[in-house]
């Protein structure tokens, strides 16, 4: 469903439950953000060596409708850079959802909702709610799809210092643009065009969290989840094989074997984990750490890596000044296959491989950043941040490589300052 359907779909359950709610309370969050870097590539789709606001910036607002003490919905939409474009904004709605809380300790909420991934899943559009200029993307980067049609069964139980809960959940997110960058313009030959490109892809996701909340708002979680992924009702992953041209190929006469695809999968299905913690140490310090690792089973060209960070803050008042140190690696299987395709001598006649190459998710990077957030009151917060990456000797994943040549060693200074208000 497009996202002007689903719009118009949110609109009209505004108006419908507005004439039965008992109580609605309207909420609206924004992030006035800018970037900049001193490197020629594009990190992260829109930071480089010019400027932008568009990596950050957001503005959203939520309804919520309380019908009884059982019964409520909430709707939340947002305008943001587009995800099926780097050069516009578009609107979309994220959630609209009902719940239903039968007893204190179960809550089922269906409609379009969001995935409970990560830590901060439920807030990560609302930047107020936490210091980091923006959440670390080799974690949060996991899933290409946050939000999708389906629902969230929970269970919780009270304990003597906390509680425990967890979350059954499936969604589906059809159409959703994943997008990537290729070096040649293969156009003609029924490839991709040199640049940013994306596919239209199809997700369905189940996963279960168990969660551990203390009274004094310590959090931990862990997840496990199963997403599979199709394209046009096929797999999006395969494996890679040498075998001569056919007789129907472009290539046909071509005197080598070189590396070409056994076909899709009849469906793409990743397992992932992750793991996270949010943890009061004392004197105003705290100490967040996520852990993720994802694997595309049966696949070589699967996104395979594990990755995490951790991050250390301390309160000062209104200032919250922290340091992150965050890493993110592809599987050796995923490297092999990446240099096999990269290297393929085929590239020298036509790039072709080259191009199934700049579709594998291979990254391999660490980066370091220090930052702090300002409060200027309990709703809004000044925040400003100094990124340091270095990546190693692959990464088509965050960054962007207009280069023929694969990208080396190379190290991104990205400096953030950003605007956040919650009212």
């Amino acid at each position: 469903m497009k996202n002007k359907h689903f719009l118009q779909l949110g609109i009209l359950c505004l108006m419908l439950a507005s004439s039965y709610a008992v109580e609605a309370k309207i909420s609206a969050f924004g992030t006035l953000g800018g970037a900049v870097s001193d490197n020629k590539y594009t990190y992260q789709r829109f930071i480089t060596d010019e400027g932008t606001l568009n990596r950050d910036s957001l503005f959203g607002a939520q309804t919520d409708i309380s019908f009884n003490d059982e019964w409520s919905a909430t709707i939340q939409g947002k305008v943001a850079p587009s995800d099926d474009s780097d050069n516009r904004w578009s609107p979309t709605l994220t959630w609209a959802f009902l719940s239903y809380r039968p007893t204190n300790d179960w809550l089922i909420r269906a409609g379009k909702i969001r995935m409970p991934l990560y830590l901060n899943s439920q807030n990560m559009d609302v930047g107020v709610t936490y210091d980091m200029a923006r959440l670390p993307q080799e974690v949060y980067s996991l899933s290409p799809a946050n939000d999708g049609l389906g629902a969230i069964v929970t269970k919780s139980f009270e304990l003597e210092n906390g509680e425990l809960s967890f979350d059954l959940f499936y969604a589906k997110a059809n159409d959703k643009a994943y997008r990537f960058y290729t070096r040649d313009d293969l156009s003609m030959y029924g490839g991709y065009a040199k640049g940013v490109n994306f596919q239209k892809l199809d997700f369905e996701t189940t996963g279960l969290t168990i969660n551990y909340e203390t009274d004094e708002n310590d959090k931990f979680r862990f997840g496990v989840y199963s997403a599979k992924v199709t394209k046009d009702g096929t797999g999006t992953a395969g494996n890679f094989t040498l075998q001569m041209a056919s007789p129907t190929s472009p290539l046909y006469g071509y005197p080598y074997p070189f590396y070409q695809p056994d076909g899709a999968l009849d469906k793409s299905e990743a397992i992932a984990f992750t793991v996270g913690m949010d943890y009061g140490l004392g004197d105003g310090y705290r100490l967040t750490s996520e852990l993720a690792m994802r694997n595309m089973i049966g696949a070589d060209t699967g996104p395979n890596a594990k990755s995490g960070y951790i991050s250390v803050s301390k309160k000062i008042d209104k200032w919250t000044p922290y340091i992150t140190v965050a890493t993110l690696r592809a599987e050796n299987n995923v490297k092999n296959l990446y240099n096999n395709l990269d290297s393929d001598p085929i590239n020298n006649v036509i790039p072709v491989n080259r191009q199934y190459s700049d579709m594998v998710v291979v990254s391999e990077q660490n980066s370091y950043t220090v930052g702090t957030s300002y409060s200027i009151a309990p709703l809004q917060k000044i925040k400003a941040e100094w990124m340091h990456v270095d990546v190693g000797s692959y990464s088509n994943f965050l960054i962007d490589n207009p280069n023929t040549e694969r990208m080396g060693k190379q190290t991104i200074n990205v400096y953030s300052l950003s605007y956040n208000v919650s009212f």
